[in-house]
């Protein structure tokens, strides 16, 4: 019996082994962050609006108006449009959601994280106001916009707690971490072989390392629903009276929370060195986080506009309003552009980094079918 245990622990590492095999196999020297930037859409939200019967002209106008922040191409917004009448016997799970509701007046709009059991994000009336807080907001407007314009990795918002001294003691060290890591950390070194063509992604001479925070209250009305997205993206935060910090990235992906004296040396640089690393895994879904309701066109951004480190350049609908938070100073540049003006790559897929992420995920299936069949045998035994 022992030798058997001993084979086969050593199965289950060798096939954990084969499927981080598979996954190194494809790193390359792009970085994370802009990896996530240029190549992972961002996961729609289910946006539930509960009526009962026809619904009036004003509430009609308000579902259009979600809708058309869907279909509007200038500047999409991730979210999934799904309208039920309760007097058409919707099915099982839109019951269930409705219960959770209990008896809230109608039209109400539930607002749900994409793919998550998670509680919903928020719900409340349907009316104009909850669908502008929904889908914009001057802080996400201004997350999309050193993200996307100015190519930073990450920008980090920081939630205060309450407690004045704490708060202060915990966004000190954030800021200092932040900007010696601008100086100490690297980007990844190009592999043997590779090119822009062939990683479907932008030149290396656009990367930046660049960090930055973003002070946001927690009794900022204009943003309460994205606050509501931060605090409830993992199950206790928002139970907590402390200072937060949430590294946000790619096309509006939030990594993790640090909470109070978590908010420390060693997790900034944890989280900031995953962010930096080379991309080891392209599949979007293998990867950390949750994204953000943002609305922005993305693409478009990223392909077409100039990376401009000297200027603060402002895309279509991002002059206001203005940014009732806290600002650092412009964050300086450890890898900058060959020139003052860079324009990015197109960011159309390829054929070859279809074949390679479906090669992954089936690689990945296959040592995990191994480990679980494996460790059958050792109940068995």
């Amino acid at each position: 019996m022992n030798a058997q245990r001993t084979i086969t622990t050593e199965s289950i590492l060798a096939a954990g082994i084969g499927v981080l095999l598979a996954v190194e196999v494809w790193a390359c020297s792009v970085p994370v962050f802009r990896y996530a930037l240029e190549q992972w859409p961002a996961d729609p939200y289910p946006v539930v609006v509960f009526h009962r019967g026809p619904l009036s002209p004003s509430d009609e106008s308000v579902v259009t108006q979600l809708e058309n922040a869907v279909a509007d191409p200038a500047a999409r917004t991730n979210i999934d449009v799904h309208v039920v009448d309760l007097d058409d016997a919707p099915d099982a799970e839109m019951r269930a959601l409705w219960r959770e509701q209990g008896e809230s007046p109608l039209p109400r709009m539930v607002v749900r994280y994409p793919g998550r059991a998670l509680p919903a994000v928020w719900s409340g009336p349907l009316n104009a106001s909850a669908v502008g807080a929904l889908t914009d907001s001057p802080a996400r407007r201004e997350v999309a916009k050193r993200l996307a314009v100015h190519g930073q990795s990450a920008v980090w918002v920081f939630v205060p707690g309450g407690d004045a001294a704490k708060d202060k003691a915990a966004e000190t060290a954030l800021r200092d971490e932040l900007a010696r890591l601008e100086e100490t950390l690297e980007l990844p070194e190009p592999v043997d072989g590779e090119s822009a063509d062939t990683l479907d992604v932008t030149d290396r001479s656009v990367l930046r390392l660049a960090f930055s925070v973003l002070r946001i209250s927690r009794d900022e009305p204009a943003e309460r629903i994205f606050l509501a997205m931060l605090l409830r993206s993992e199950a206790d935060l928002e139970t907590l009276e402390a200072p937060m910090a949430f590294p946000i990235f790619g096309r509006g992906r939030v990594l993790h929370a640090l909470v109070g004296a978590g908010i420390n040396r060693e997790m900034i640089t944890e989280s900031c060195t995953f962010l930096v690393g080379p991309c080891s895994c392209q599949v979007k879904e293998l990867n950390p986080g949750v994204d953000l309701v943002m609305t922005i066109d993305w693409e478009g951004t990223v392909a077409e506009r100039v990376v401009d480190e000297a200027t603060s350049a402002v895309m279509p609908g991002f002059a206001d309003p203005p940014v009732p938070v806290e600002d650092d100073a412009a964050p300086s540049t450890v890898a900058s552009s060959t020139s003052a003006n860079v324009e990015t790559a197109g960011l159309e897929g390829s054929t070859g980094t279809l074949h390679r992420n479906l090669l992954l995920v089936v690689l990945a299936g296959c040592g995990a079918l191994a480990a679980a069949t494996i460790l059958l045998k050792v109940k068995k035994a």
